[in-house]
């Protein structure tokens, strides 16, 4: 059987139920094969080509949860209780 690898992503149920990420390498009968190569979605494995690299991550990292940052010193740190003694 021929190897392929995934240009961006893709999932086919044919071959498990997880999505395959780009780079992904998978072998597949030839008939398979050739229609995802036609339709632009895999690329043939021939030989030992350089694997692509994967894009860096385009998404920034979440801001730090206050709660996780000390309070200032100035800040009164105990708790005040809703019910007050009248």
């Amino acid at each position: 059987m021929p190897k392929y690898r995934v240009r961006d992503q893709l999932h086919l149920s044919a071959l498990g139920p997880e999505t395959m990420g780009k780079g992904h390498e998978f072998a597949a009968s030839k008939a398979m094969g050739d229609d995802l190569v036609k339709r632009g979605l895999v690329d043939l494995v021939e030989g030992d080509a350089p694997a692509e690299e994967a894009p860096a991550e385009k998404a920034e990292h979440a801001p730090l949860n206050k709660a996780l940052v000390a309070a200032p010193a100035n800040k009164a740190t105990t708790k005040v209780s809703a019910k007050a003694k009248a």
